[in-house]
């Protein structure tokens, strides 16, 4: 009977080591299984961070890219935009924008296709220093200027020298200019109330006469006489050349007033003949001036070679000169008669 309870005794113990490492067993599984669960996870999230890095580095690189190709076409615009220079009507209107002497009216057509001339009423050149504007034929209407004598495409306009909205084709400017002062002269007569008018334009030539002179020297030692022949120049400012003279009559009036000038207006002749007219007391019967052409110059020398320098810069054909031209107007005179 002893024995039966020893050996039960043993059973019960060995059944109670079997439940106790199974239990061990089974904790140390679960351990593992949470420790396999936890690196899923982990692994996972690593996986899944480095897909979002991926994905961040793709948009920086997509948004690098998109903003040097907005550099690249913001600069390609700047670029064109200072070869092409356009004028548009903002900045035509504003209080600070200064007009330049020179106008060109052109067709839009030659730059209608460009993007930055889009809304463009023109565009500025600069050549020899010398600032030109290129206007569309549509946009001269609305410019607030007068062109004279007509408004025509492909032709150049200078600023009139005593109102800077108005502009006179280049190729007849000195004609214009030389019919306003002779209608200004007679009517400062008219003003004055003269009788009788008479104006004169007189072109002063110089004349180069070369005369042959032999001199004779003495015989030298060597026995040869040495002639010495050379060409001197006579300077004549004498010769003159009449190209347009008017005369106006008029019924004579006692009742003066002062006259508005334009041409004349700081030509000390002129205003000291109409100060004599206006002041009572010893009236003047009859006076005559002679007026040079430079003191009323339509454009001086220095300006006239600066408008062929840069219109010839700029591939504009003409066939005058404007110095020449310039020149000419300096070698007249005007004869200025006037009977009271």
């Amino acid at each position: 009977m002893r024995k039966n309870a020893d050996t039960e005794n043993r059973d019960m113990e060995l059944e109670k080591g079997e439940k106790t490492q199974g239990k061990q067993t089974s904790e140390v599984m679960g351990k593992l299984a949470l420790a396999g669960s936890k690196g899923a996870k982990m692994a996972g999230a690593v996986m899944v961070n480095a897909a979002s890095g991926g994905k961040i580095v793709a948009k920086g690189v997509s948004k690098g890219a998109r903003e040097l190709t907005d550099k690249m076409k913001t600069d390609g615009y700047m670029r064109k935009l200072k070869k092409y220079n356009p004028l548009f009507p903002e900045d035509y209107v504003r209080e600070d924008f200064f007009l330049p002497n020179i106008i060109c009216i052109v067709d839009d057509a030659v730059r209608r296709d460009i993007d930055v001339c889009k809304g463009a009423i023109g565009w500025r050149d600069k050549r020899r220093d010398t600032e030109i504007l290129y206007m569309y034929d549509e946009f001269v209407r609305d410019s607030g200027l007068t062109f004279v004598p007509t408004i025509t495409c492909d032709e150049v306009y200078y600023v009139d020298p005593h109102d800077r909205k108005r502009f006179i084709k280049l190729d007849c400017i000195f004609q214009q200019a030389h019919d306003e002062k002779m209608a200004e002269l007679e009517h400062i007569a008219y003003s004055l109330g003269a009788k009788k008018c008479s104006i004169e334009f007189e072109e002063v030539k110089t004349e180069y006469e070369k005369n042959r002179k032999e001199y004779k020297g003495k015989e030298g030692k060597s026995g040869v006489t040495v002639n010495e022949n050379y060409q001197a120049e006579a300077v004549s400012d004498n010769a003159e050349r009449r190209y347009s003279k008017s005369e106006t009559c008029f019924k004579g009036n006692d009742i003066v007033t002062k006259p508005l000038l334009k041409w004349f207006a700081h030509d000390n002749n002129v205003l000291n003949l109409i100060e004599y007219r206006c002041t009572n007391g010893n009236e003047i019967m009859s006076k005559t001036l002679i007026l040079n052409g430079s003191a009323s110059a339509t454009i001086g020398r220095k300006a006239a070679y600066s408008i062929d320098a840069a219109l010839a810069d700029a591939k504009w054909s003409q066939s005058y000169s404007m110095e020449e031209k310039s020149i000419k107007e300096s070698k007249t005179r005007i004869v200025y008669q006037l009977e009271f």
